[in-house]
Order: structure tokens, then sequence, then C-alpha cells
């Protein structure tokens, strides 16, 4: 039995391309629903920035939404494309979390996910 179901977890900072063509060309040949779950990057602050607040602070905040929204409005362009150009049945979610349980979560019923490989992460910023 083929899967029905198939993710794929997209995040702007790293190569793409290459996982969501697989996926889709995958999605196509097996006839499934194509999920896209776009893993926004979280804002690295300062360890006590929960402390921190402000004009400085909402201005950097804004700031990182809107860079998150046109980042993700790129990926997501270019998934609807490649759906569109295979016919394929498709949804997009976004995850602000990059917290493993969470994450899997996107991928718990469905038949197949295809993630990026492990990277370790740079120090925050």
């Amino acid at each position: 039995m083929l899967p029905k179901d198939i993710v794929v977890f997209l995040e702007e900072a790293r190569p793409y391309d290459r996982r969501l063509a697989i996926a889709a060309d995958i999605a196509a040949c097996w006839n499934a629903c194509l999920i896209a779950v776009f893993v926004a990057t979280p804002l690295r602050a300062m360890p006590h920035a929960h402390a921190v607040a402000g004009p400085a602070m909402r201005a950097l905040l804004k700031q990182h939404r809107v860079r998150v929204r046109d980042a993700e409005t790129q990926v997501r362009e270019r998934f609807e494309a490649m759906v569109r150009a295979r016919g394929i049945s498709a949804e997009w979610r976004l995850s602000e979390s990059e917290l493993a349980e969470e994450l899997m979560l996107h991928a718990r019923y469905a038949g197949l996910a295809l993630v990026p490989p492990f990277e370790s992460s740079p120090e925050p910023s």
C-alpha cells in the first residue's frame, strides 16, 4: 500500500529545492498529498531577552516577523509552482518551533516524511 500523505520539511536558511522536488515527484508518482512544513527560523536573542521590553525590542520582533514572512512567501511560491506543475494535491503549514517533538507531530500520520540532513546549528547571534 502506497502512502497517501507525504510531508516535507522546508527551511529558509538551508537548501530545499532538491528535497522538495523529490517529495513532489514521489507524491505525483504515488498520487499522494504533499504536505510542506515551513520551519521558521526563531529569533535568537540573549539568554535573558525574555526580560527585555521597550521600543527597540518591539522593532526587533517586528523586523524578525517581516523577515520570516518574506522567507515563507518565497518558499511557498516555489512549493506551489511545483505542485501546479505536477498536478498534485497539497497542503502548506507553518511551524514557528524547531522543537523535534512539535515538528514530528506534522509527520506522525503521514506515510513518508522527508527531513533535511542533520547539521549542528551555529552559535546563537
